[in-house]
């Protein structure tokens, strides 16, 4: 039997909290998840193929990155092939508007079920922390370039966002516009407006705070990923409007939600009068 006790150390600066335990045998809750089996991905490779990638890709040979780089092998050997499959299937008319809908709600369901946690979670490493030695450092874009656009998030975004914008200005409105400052964080309206103020105008926002920063560079990542992805987005609903629905806007609209959501659940209790205070 364990008995934990917790004590709490106050000082002028800062708050903070540890646990004591009478077993030698506990072990600190914070800590559980490093001995789990590792579940980024959904299969993996031959193990001399992986071998060969630790080797010769990953960022100084760590075994532990190769979960995030399966992700991201996972989603090319199936998410990418589908969604090609039903692009090609709408256009060669090789399907009726009814099928290709089944088609694209298993497609939709399959690829955000499956995929969409692991990939947010790859993409937010990868942006704090290649995972590829220099050589091979470009392949950062497969993530941040190109994949991300499957889960509505526009080429070359999250870095200017989230490093950017977000960690720069740590959550501190009104330069960072993903900050809950601002808002009743016990209210359910201000919970939506919060979530919709991102999905309704966030790429127009975000290079105006950067700008209001001097982060010019950022800008014109920004406006030019904004602008790509948007023209994408169009021209894919004229010439396949069902395809472009179910791997493209669909996709947008959930994941934009779902981002903000976690986003304003993770900073709901950022005391407004105490911002910078990490325990607050």
């Amino acid at each position: 039997m364990c008995i934990a006790t917790t004590v709490t150390e106050t000082t002028p600066e800062v708050t903070t909290t540890t646990a004591k335990s009478t077993s030698s045998s506990a072990k600190p809750i914070n800590y559980i998840d490093f001995e789990q089996p590792r579940r980024e991905h959904l299969f993996g490779l031959p193990k001399v193929v992986e071998d060969w990638c630790v080797e010769h890709l990953l960022r100084r040979k760590d075994r532990r990155n190769i979960g995030i780089f399966l992700v991201g092998i996972n989603i090319l050997m199936t998410s990418v092939p589908a969604a090609a499959g039903l692009f090609y299937c709408e256009q060669k008319e090789l399907l009726s508007k009814t099928q290709l809908v089944i088609y694209g709600l298993v497609y939709l369901i399959c690829h955000l079920k499956v995929f969409a946690r692991s990939f947010i979670l790859s993409i937010h490493y990868t942006t704090h922390c290649s995972i590829f030695n220099r050589r091979f450092r470009y392949l950062d874009h497969v993530w941040t370039s190109f994949l991300c656009n499957m889960f509505g998030i526009p080429l070359g975004l999250y870095y200017p966002h989230h490093i950017g914008m977000h960690h720069s200005e740590d959550n501190v409105a009104p330069n960072d516009m993903s900050s809950t400052m601002d808002y009743d964080r016990s209210s359910k309206w201000n919970h939506f407006k919060y979530m919709f103020r991102f999905v309704s105008h966030g790429g127009l926002e975000l290079p105006y705070r950067l700008a209001s920063m001097g982060k010019w560079n950022l800008v014109a990542v920004c406006v030019s990923g904004c602008s790509i992805y948007a023209t994408a987005m169009i021209y894919s609903a004229i010439h396949s409007p069902i395809a472009s629905l179910f791997v493209g806007w669909l996709p947008w609209l959930i994941c934009s939600f779902a981002l903000m959501q976690g986003n304003f659940k993770e900073h709901i209790f950022v005391d407004p009068d105490e911002y910078w205070n990490n325990y607050k």
